[in-house]
């Protein structure tokens, strides 16, 4: 989306703006929480990690319900080594969905 290009390569309107335009006009398109989530975790398979970072950050806030978008945001978190930051989006994730296995798993692999 052009969200993701400015995102990537700048641009002067926020990408949060236009992923917001682009879920309005089609709630199961590019701004979608499940095409987001696999952009995010195809970048941070291809070690573009900040990019992830950045995609999901406006991916949580565009769908602040999403399990899955938070349980990536953790896991690209991990990778990144902020481990305080991980564990907070693996909550988030468990609050949205309780039984979310991924989660929970990694918050007691994180809590001592």
């Amino acid at each position: 989306t052009i969200g993701a290009l400015l995102m990537v390569f700048g641009g002067a309107e926020s990408p949060l703006e236009y992923f917001k335009k682009s879920l309005a006009l089609n709630p199961e398109g590019l701004a979608s929480a499940k095409t987001l989530h696999q952009a995010a975790r195809d970048w941070a398979s291809q070690k573009r990690i900040d990019d992830a970072l950045a995609l999901l950050k406006v991916a949580v806030e565009l769908h602040p319900k999403s399990a899955p978008l938070y349980d990536a945001l953790g896991d690209v978190y991990q990778q990144k080594g902020q481990k305080e930051s991980a564990r907070q989006a693996y909550e988030k994730a468990v609050e949205a969905d309780p039984n979310f296995e991924h989660a929970k798993e990694m918050l007691k692999k994180l809590t001592p």
